[in-house]
C-alpha cells in the first residue's frame, strides 16, 4: 500500500517584518506537528533572518531533521518598505511560471538548491496575508478553479493582528459603501476610501469586545499613510474576510476572549475555521534573528550593569516596532527628560526608517549614563532579563505578546492599525498597563471616547502624564498590574503545550486541509 502524500501548504507574507516573524515560527511549528511540505514565499532582504527565525524554534537548531519538510522561494520586495505592489507582482509572476509547467528554484535552511514543479508537489492550502494586494488574493479566490491542479486549493488569510482591529473596523464589506460614494459624490475611488476610512469624523465604533471609541482614537498619532495603501490594501480588508476560506491569525485565544468568541462566532455562520495559532514566539528567546553579535553583547553587559546598580525589574525598553516612530519628536524627548530625571536606566532601539530623534535628544542619549540605544535590540533577550521592569512600547502584536509572555507589563503608546486596539484592551480591559493619552498628536487630540477626558497634548502634560504613569508603575499599583499580567502569562504559556488551543486550532486546521 502506498504511503498516503503529505499536505502541501503555502506560506505567504508581506515583506513587513512584524507580518514575517511570527510566520516563521508557524512554518516552523508546522513542520513540528507532522509529516507536511512548507513552501515559503520571502522577501530577498528579509530571508537570512527569516531562515534564523524558524532554526530559533528547534533545539537542534537549523541542523534538525524535520526541516527537511521546509522550503523558501525568494522573492523580489522593491525599494518601498510599505507597499507590497512589487512583491505581489514577483509572486504572481512566478505562479504564472508553475501554472505553465516550468520548474521554479527553492532552497533548504541550509541553503540547499532544489526544483519544484507544480505537478510534482501540487498545494492544498495558501496562507495568504490578508495586507496583500487585491491581485494576489483576487487572482487566487476567483481563478484557482480553472488552473486544473490536482486537488482543490484552499485560500486562507494571515490574520498579522489583534483580533479586535478587525472587528472594529472591518466586520464588513465597505466596497459597496465606498462605490456608492464615488457615484453620489462624483469622487474617484480612492478619495471615497481615503475619507471613509482615514478621515476623522467623532464617529462612535463599537465592538463587542472593546469599550467604544471615536474613529480619530484609532488613528491617535493623526499619522499620514499613503492614500493608495488606504484604497488598494485597507478598503478591501473586510471583502477579503468575507472571501476567505479561512482565517489564521498569530494572535492567542486567550488574550481577548470575548474577541476571539466573536470572530469564531462570524466565520461559524458560513462553516469557515478561524485558527488561533498564536503566541507565536519562538521556543529560544536568548537570541535575535536581526542583532548583531555586538549590540547583543553589549545590551547584555548594559543590563548585567543596571542589575548590580539599580536592582531587578529597575530598566525601562522602549521600542516602536521596526517600521513606526510618534509622529512628534518633542514628545519622546519630553518623555525621556522625564526618565533621566528619575534616573531610571532605559534601553532604547529606534530600527525605523520613520525615525525622528531631535539633535538635543540625541546628544542626552549619549550624556546619560543609564541609556543604551542601537538601531536593533534583541528584544526577546531584553524581555526576558531580570533587570527590565517595563516596557515602553507602540502596542504592537508582537511586541504585545512578547512582554505578555517575559512578564513584563507596558506602558503603551500606540500609533496606528491594531496598536489603538491593544492599548485599550491592556490598560482598561484588563488592567495590565497604561496608555498614554496626552502623547497623542493632530486630530487623535480629541476627546476620548470611554472617559471623556480631553487631552491637550502639551509638552508639560506629557510630562505631567508620564512622571504619574512612572511613580505609580514602580509602586503598588504597578505591581498589581504585573501580578495580573503573570496570570495571563500562565495562560497564554499554554497554548502550545498538548492539549493548548493553539496547538489544537492547527491540528484542526491541518485535518481539514
Amino acid at each position: 500500500m502506498n504511503a498516503p502524500e503529505s499536505k502541501h501548504i503555502l506560506l505567504f507574507p508581506v515583506h513587513i517584518w512584524g507580518h514575517t516573524r511570527p510566520m516563521c515560527t508557524l512554518a516552523a511549528r508546522l513542520v513540528q506537528l507532522e509529516s507536511v511540505t512548507v513552501t515559503f514565499f520571502v522577501a530577498a532582504s528579509l530571508y537570512e533572518r527569516i531562515k534564523a527565525e524558524v532554526a530559533r524554534d528547534f533545539d537542534m537548531g537549523a541542523q534538525d531533521p524535520r526541516l527537511s519538510g521546509l522550503r523558501f522561494v525568494v522573492l523580489e520586495q522593491g525599494n518601498v518598505p510599505h507597499d507590497p505592489e512589487v512583491i505581489d507582482q514577483s509572486f504572481m509572476s512566478l505562479w504564472g511560471e508553475l501554472l505553465s509547467g516550468r520548474e521554479v528554484a527553492c532552497s533548504s535552511i541550509n541553503g540547499v538548491d532544489s526544483k519544484w514543479k507544480l505537478s510534482a508537489s501540487p498545494p492544498d492550502a495558501i496562507v495568504l496575508d490578508i495586507f496583500a494586494t487585491c491581485l494576489v488574493f483576487d487572482t487566487f479566490h476567483e481563478q484557482r478553479h480553472t488552473w486544473n491542479l490536482p486537488r482543490p486549493l484552499k485560500l486562507f488569510s494571515w490574520l498579522p493582528v489583534t483580533t479586535s482591529w478587525a472587528l472594529v473596523l472591518h466586520r464588513q464589506n465597505l466596497i459597496p459603501m465606498i462605490e456608492d460614494m464615488v457615484s453620489r459624490e462624483g469622487i474617484t475611488f480612492g478619495e471615497a476610501a481615503y475619507d471613509l476610512l482615514w478621515t476623522p469624523k467623532g464617529k462612535v465604533l463599537t465592538s463587542p469586545c472593546l469599550p467604544p471609541l471615536y474613529d480619530y482614537e484609532c488613528h491617535p498619532q493623526a499619522m499620514p499613510i499613503l492614500p493608495n495603501f488606504v484604497s488598494g490594501i485597507f478598503a478591501h480588508i473586510g471583502r477579503k474576510l468575507e472571501n476567505t476560506d479561512g482565517v489564521i491569525t498569530f494572535d492567542a485565544a486567550d488574550y481577548n476572549p470575548k474577541a476571539t468568541t466573536a470572530l469564531r462566532d462570524w466565520f461559524a455562520q458560513t462553516s469557515r475555521p478561524v485558527c488561533y495559532a498564536g503566541p507565536l514566539v519562538p521556543s529560544n528567546n536568548t537570541g535575535d534573528s536581526a542583532s548583531s553579535d555586538a549590540t547583543s553583547e553589549g545590551v547584555a553587559k548594559f543590563l548585567d550593569n543596571q542589575l548590580a546598580i539599580h536592582g531587578a525589574k529597575s530598566v525601562i525598553y522602549v521600542s516602536f516596532g521596526s517600521m513606526l516612530w510618534p509622529s512628534d519628536p518633542a514628545k519622546l524627548d519630553a518623555v525621556l527628560d522625564v526618565l533621566m530625571a528619575k534616573h531610571i536606566p532605559v534601553v532604547i532601539t529606534h530600527p525605523s526608517a520613520a525615525m525622528m530623534l531631535l539633535p538635543e535628544t540625541r546628544r542626552k542619549l549619549v550624556e546619560y549614563y543609564g541609556a543604551f540605544s542601537a538601531d536593533w535590540i534583541p528584544q526577546q533577550a531584553v524581555l526576558d532579563h531580570p533587570a527590565v521592569g517595563w516596557c515602553l512600547t507602540h502596542g504592537g502584536h508582537n511586541s504585545v505578546l512578547e512582554c505578555i509572555l517575559a512578564g513584563v507589563p507596558m506602558i503603551v503608546w500606540p500609533i496606528v492599525v491594531d496598536q489603538p486596539m491593544n492599548a485599550v484592551h491592556l490598560s482598561a480591559n484588563i488592567d495590565v498597563a497604561y496608555e498614554l493619552v496626552e502623547v497623542r498628536h493632530g486630530s487623535g487630540l480629541g476627546p476620548i471616547c470611554r472617559t471623556g477626558r480631553t487631552p491637550s497634548g502639551t509638552l508639560d502634560a506629557v510630562k505631567a502624564e508620564f512622571t504619574d504613569v512612572l511613580d505609580r508603575a514602580f509602586g503598588k499599583d504597578g505591581e498589581e498590574k504585573r501580578t495580573r499580567l503573570q496570570t495571563l502569562k500562565a495562560t497564554l504559556e499554554g497554548a502550545w503545550k498538548e492539549d493548548g488551543v493553539a496547538r489544537r486550532d492547527v491540528r484542526q486546521l491541518l485535518e481539514g486541509i
